[in-house]
């Protein structure tokens, strides 16, 4: 999901869109996760949920073969608010066109 963020800032820090036509992301973070403003607790603590919180981050973390800081880290640079200055500084370019595909599924 981050390659997304990473192939708009190529073509947007990196002035590459005269030779990038298209770039298409698949569930990327454009706007930012509330999973990861939760984990690193930029909406809200619960009280008695905190530890399951914290559990699954290293559980993962360990899945990915992280360290701490690369996970933090890396969770803080797609909270909703990290990508909204992101994408301010980094605005979209004309010369490319850009797709998204993403799905949300709710469990009944």
């Amino acid at each position: 999901s981050q390659g997304g963020v990473d192939g708009r800032y190529l073509i947007s820090a990196m002035n590459q869109s005269e030779r990038i036509a298209s770039l298409t992301t698949v569930a990327a973070p454009h706007h930012g996760s509330p999973f990861a403003d939760l984990a690193s607790g930029t909406v809200f603590s619960v009280p008695g949920l905190n530890h399951l919180i914290d559990e699954a981050l290293t559980q993962f973390t360990e899945l990915l073969g992280l360290g701490p800081g690369e996970i933090v880290e890396a969770t803080q640079a797609v909270t909703t608010e990290a990508m909204e200055a992101f994408n301010e500084d980094f605005p979209d370019s004309p010369n490319t066109a850009y797709f998204s595909w993403s799905k949300t599924h709710v469990m009944d």
